[in-house]
């Protein structure tokens, strides 16, 4: 049988094998394959049934079971996986798409206030048109003034008024023309209802 001296290296190289495996599986935060993890726990099965038959003093065996639950919680704590995504410049290829996606959003933005500016144009130039319209023709010095109004000295006040006149005059122009067609039908029924009369 073996001496305790034997035995007390023994119990010493295995007590910090097991606390280099621990730490080990620390470091590489529990990262193991299912087979390695299976092969130290039946290590670890060992070493509790062998507790067992050796003549181990109190102290050596606590010490021993203390890291054995060490290393057993550390085996079993689930595995964290990171996964870290990054975008290399230096490949031509990612270089390369995000020049072209740079491009393609300032030329979007740049296209997008040009049709606005183009928009807000036309819609100032219907606005002009229905006015003049409005107002049967103007000569050169009014149309100056509407120029002047909307384009070299902007003002938003006086375009307003004009927008409401301009509405109000077209929503007017609509209700007479309704009129006009009911009074047209009423005089047509009325001529019809008179020819009737007199083919009687």
């Amino acid at each position: 049988m073996a001496n305790k001296e034997d035995l007390s290296i023994t119990l010493d190289s295995i007590l910090e094998m097991l606390s280099e495996i621990k730490e080990t599986l620390k470091a590489k935060n529990n990262a193991l394959s299912k087979e390695d993890k299976s092969l130290l726990q039946r290590i670890l099965e060992m070493s509790n049934q062998s507790q067992l038959d050796i003549g181990i003093e109190p102290d050596d065996l606590v010490q021993l079971k203390t890291i054995i639950s060490e290393l057993k919680d550390v085996i079993e704590k689930p595995t964290i996986v990171k996964n870290q995504y990054s975008i290399d410049i230096s490949s031509s290829k990612n270089f390369l798409v995000i020049i072209g996606l740079v491009v393609g959003l300032v030329l979007s933005i740049f296209g997008n206030y040009h049709q606005f500016k183009n928009n807000e144009r036309l819609t100032d130039n219907d606005l002009k048109f229905r006015f003049i319209k409005m107002v049967n023709g103007i000569d050169s010095t009014g149309l100056y003034e509407i120029e002047h109004t909307f384009i070299y000295e902007r003002n938003d006040k006086v375009i307003n008024n004009i927008r409401k006149t301009v509405i109000d005059y077209e929503q007017k122009v609509i209700e007479r023309a309704k009129k006009l067609e009911r009074a047209r039908m009423k005089e047509e029924e009325a001529q019809k209802l008179l020819m009737e009369a007199e083919g009687l």
